[in-house]
């Protein structure tokens, strides 16, 4: 994203760990939605596109309006990089480089948990990987959300990938 308005909005929006969906208009009357989850990009929709292709698609869109709206975020998209990497919080973003889970492991282990604990899953895995630098240590962060039987049937079921 080129756009420092929104940009400098986002950067706010993250440090404040907000939840909700900024709503943009770029300059060529084009919509965007953008869902926040504890300060983190965790969807964004552009034209009919979404994920990575809405990312890629909106880097030279320029803003025209923006507003952040608080309230729930339903969607999540796991194929975009980490929100210091699209935000570029400097130094954060050039370390989180190395550490970014891959989205396909992402969403394996989030198909996996979805057995063990329904809809939760997704909020857990989002939450997880934020922190996480690998699967262990993502495992490590799911577990204290999960009972006993539930982390041994998850490692199982992840001791392949």
């Amino acid at each position: 994203m080129n756009d420092t308005a929104i940009l400098s909005e986002l950067r706010r929006l993250n440090t404040l760990r907000a939840t909700g969906m900024v709503f943009a208009v770029s300059e060529d009357n084009r919509h965007c939605r953008i869902s926040m989850l504890a300060g983190n990009i965790v969807a964004i929709s552009f034209r009919a596109l979404r994920g990575m292709e809405a990312l890629l698609a909106l880097r030279d869109a320029r803003c025209r309006s923006y507003q952040f709206v608080p309230g729930e975020v339903n969607e999540r998209h796991l194929d975009l990089p980490r929100t210091e990497q699209i935000i570029g919080t400097g130094a954060d973003a050039a370390a989180s480089d190395d550490a970014q889970l891959a989205p396909d492991l992402l969403a394996r282990v989030e198909r996996e948990l979805l057995d063990l604990v329904g809809p939760m899953a997704s909020l857990l895995v989002e939450e997880a990987a934020s922190v996480a630098t690998d699967l262990p240590s993502l495992l490590d962060h799911l577990q204290p959300h999960l009972d006993e039987s539930d982390v041994k049937t998850l490692r199982q079921r992840l001791a392949n990938v």
